[in-house]
Order: C-alpha cells, then structure tokens, then sequence
C-alpha cells in the first residue's frame, strides 16, 4: 500500500499541483483583508477563523473534484490504469491508495491554508488594529481541531467524487455534487450544536456507502 501511495504522490509532483494550490490560498487569504476593514467587518479572532476555514474548505473540496477527475477518470480515459492492473495488486488496493492521497492532500491544505489566511490578518490586524480580543491558547486548539475535521470531511467528500468519476464517469455530475456540497456546507459552524452541524454528518454516511458500489464496480469493471 505504501508503494501504491509514493507512486499517486509521485504521478501528483510530476504535475506540480501543490504549487497551484500553495498560490490560490496565498490570493484567497487577502479576502480577509477587505472583510476586516469593510463596514460591516470582522471584530473578533473566532469569526476570522471560521471565515478562513470557510474558504479553506471551499478550496480544499473544488480541488479534490479536480483531483479526483485526474487520478480516476482521466486513467481510464487514456488507459493508463491498465499498466497498474497488469501487477498482481488489488484493485481495491489502488482505490484506496488513490483516496488516501486524496485525504493526505485535504490536511496540507488545511494545515497550510490556515497558517496563510491567520498570518495575513494577524500582519493585517498588527498594522491597522481591528480586531477587539486577543489571540489565546484556545483558539489554536480551535484551529487544530478545524483542521482535522475539515481534512476528514473533505476526504470523505472525495469519495463521492470517486463515484462520478469511476461509476458514473460523468463530469458534469462530478460538478453539481461539488456546487450541491458546498451550498450545503458553506455556514456551518461545527463548533455550535445545532440542525444544520447534521448536514456534513450526513455526507459522510452518504460517502462511506457510496464505497459499496465504487468497489464492486472497480473489480468487475475492465477497462475497454
């Protein structure tokens, strides 16, 4: 399993995604800029962090809808999924090697998303002062725990994008569930109980059965 992950990993470094990824979350940290000093701006380090894990998420979760057209749809497309079949491995083993990259991909995002957006209005807020509380210990558990669960979340996310890109092998569909799951996802606050935290526990049920299907149809599925 761990060569089935270095060969994904090295497939993903030959396309130099993280570059790509490292640029968009450096441009979409300075929409805080604008939020701290608009009129109707930001007064406290907790709202500055659900707003960047906002955006974090809605990055991490389009990239994961690209990322999975490319490990799955488009080696079917050009066949070169064949060469990993031609090996006495799994092909479950492949799935899941491609879906924990996937999962490896949503925690640096998250992790290095957060440390981008929580500099620049930590600079921001040093330069022009904007914010009326203190950075405390507790709000770097916070960060923590975001993180983990937004990674976790989005990994899960990846699977029903697996699903349209191996079963289903449409685009488009791929597409609207990304739009549907980030409509869905965009204002929840998973640190506040209430109705509409149950709205990514169900995705996660959702993704967890969709594995059914997906691995049934990768072992009896060939590619023509």
């Amino acid at each position: 399993m761990l060569n089935l992950i270095r060969i994904e990993l090295l497939k993903l470094k030959r396309r130099s995604k993280f570059i790509g990824i490292l640029v968009t979350l450096i441009l979409s940290s300075l929409i805080i800029l604008p939020v701290l000093y608009s009129d109707e701006k930001l007064t406290s380090w907790n709202a500055v962090i659900l707003l960047s894990f906002a955006l974090i998420s809605l990055i991490t979760n389009v990239f994961t809808c690209i990322l999975s057209g490319e490990l799955f749809m488009e080696e079917y497309r050009t066949k070169t999924i064949n060469i990993m079949f031609t090996y006495p491995i799994s092909r479950t083993k492949i799935y899941f090697s491609k879906l924990l990259v996937m999962s490896l991909y949503c925690l640096i995002i998250s992790i290095v998303g957060a440390v981008i957006f929580l500099s620049v209005a930590n600079i921001a807020n040093y330069i022009h002062p904007a914010l009326t509380d203190s950075f405390t210990k507790e709000m770097i558990i916070k960060i923590l725990v975001l993180a983990v669960f937004y990674s976790i979340f989005n990994s899960f996310v990846s699977i029903v994008y697996s699903f349209f890109s191996t079963v289903k092998i449409s685009i488009p569909l791929m597409v609207v569930s990304c739009i549907l799951i980030l409509n869905a996802t965009s204002n929840n606050d998973i640190t506040e109980l209430s109705p509409y935290a149950l709205i990514p526990l169900a995705i996660v049920m959702i993704s967890s059965a969709l594995l059914f299907p997906i691995i049934r149809h990768l072992n009896i599925k060939d590619v023509v």
